[in-house]
């Protein structure tokens, strides 16, 4: 603990700001729990959302530009029309999210599970993709020059024309 209970009062009054203006950037908001909440349009530029737990919630058309989203739960989330630049999800789970439309551009997914997630449409060029699980994704319409799956699970992964691939499959 940095402050005592002065950190703890800090994470809630960070939280109580998201969620009151949408407005929240460079806040603490480390294993917070913001799941199922309507946060369309936030602002969380360089915000701390590691461990957070966002199930289900509304992130469409939030900006997270160098966000910390380690380990966090993003699992059936909107997230679509994003900004996730410069965003590290590491270890993070994403699954059945909603990232249609979404910059992703220079993020780090190492170890992400985005299975059974929407890409459809993503920008995400220098995306660094080492060990991320892709079943059963759809990349429907992305563009991937320059970006490296070659360690990347592809099970089911609907890719940008259409077809399926099974690769690194278990």
């Amino acid at each position: 603990m940095l402050f005592g209970g002065q950190a703890e009062a800090a994470i809630l009054d960070d939280v109580d700001l998201l969620l009151e203006t949408k407005d929240c950037p460079v806040c603490i908001l480390t294993d917070a729990d913001l799941s199922g909440e309507d946060l369309a349009g936030a602002n969380l530029k360089v915000s701390d959302l590691s461990g957070a737990n966002l199930q289900g919630t509304n992130l469409s058309e939030a900006d997270f530009t160098s966000a910390n989203l380690f380990r966090a739960n993003l699992d059936g989330a909107n997230l679509s029309d994003a900004n996730l630049s410069r965003v590290d999800l590491s270890s993070a789970t994403l699954r059945n999210a909603d990232l249609s439309g979404a910059n992703l551009a220079s993020s780090v997914f190492v170890k992400t599970d985005l299975t059974g997630a929407n890409l459809e449409n993503v920008y995400w060029a220098g995306a660094d993709f080492k060990g991320t699980n892709l079943s059963q994704a759809n990349l429907t319409g992305v563009e991937l020059r320059g970006v490296d799956l070659a360690k990347a699970v592809l099970c089911q992964t609907t890719m940008p024309r259409g077809d399926i691939a099974n690769r690194n499959c278990d």
